[in-house]
């Protein structure tokens, strides 16, 4: 019997732990834990174009105006780690619709 392809999410122990077989608090921790992580790599690269001198040069100054205008439109769902889509639709997929866009919110 051929068993259902879902993701892998590697533990911090090294461990890798398909999705499907993780136990329900475990998918709950991860969704969250993915958000903050995401959240706090947002944080990171704004306090670093803050704190990073501007270039000279028009050029320069302009693209990394750019990069700052982006950045600060920039929301935490575009730091998240790809298999997060995968965790929310398990966690829907397990009835946790509520918890689930409490992650997203």
């Amino acid at each position: 019997m051929i068993r259902k392809q879902t993701k892998v999410w590697t533990t911090k122990d090294g461990r890798d732990v398909r999705l499907c077989d993780m136990t329900d608090s475990h998918i709950v921790n991860l969704a969250w834990f993915l958000r903050r992580t995401a959240q706090e790599r947002l944080r990171e690269e704004v306090r670093f174009m803050m704190n990073v001198p501007e270039p000279t040069g028009d050029i320069a100054s302009m693209t990394f105006n750019q990069e700052f205008d982006t950045l600060m439109e920039a929301s935490w769902e575009d730091y998240v780690h790809p298999i997060f889509d995968k965790v929310l639709l398990e966690m829907c997929r397990r009835g946790f619709n509520k918890q689930a866009s409490d992650v997203v919110m």
